[in-house]
């Protein structure tokens, strides 16, 4: 949500501060994996966001409901640490062996791939 300012806390909290209010939400548990503490929020122009784990799985928060992106995707590709809105709209996920964009919460395949830090942007 714009002008809201989100804050990640240990196993799987996320809160929201806006308007003089703080609400607090609570990463679904997965069956694959404990890991929930959130390492990186990123929010789209869509208000949609998308929020990774420490194991590298990202989930995508709307409307006040949590869905994991990333479920689906090979195992090699789950890996994420970094999801990006750039100034087109697009949604971005890199990892340090990959760039690719998502489109409808589907991975698309990479723009980028190997050793990521060699690349000259």
């Amino acid at each position: 949500m714009h002008g809201a300012l989100w804050i990640a806390i240990f196993e799987g909290g996320l809160i929201r501060y806006q308007d003089g209010r703080f609400t607090s939400f609570t990463l679904p548990p997965r069956a694959a994996s404990t890991a929930r503490t959130i390492f990186w929020i990123a929010e789209d122009r869509a208000a949609v966001l998308w929020l990774t784990v420490e194991d590298g799985v990202v989930f995508r928060f709307a409307k006040g409901l949590f869905t994991e992106a990333s479920n689906g995707w090979p195992p090699t590709e789950r890996n994420v640490f970094r999801v990006y809105d750039d100034a087109q709209g697009r949604t971005w996920v890199a990892t340090a062996t990959y760039l690719a964009r998502l489109d409808k919460g589907k991975l698309l395949p990479p723009v980028l791939q190997g050793r990521l830090w060699e690349y000259q942007v």
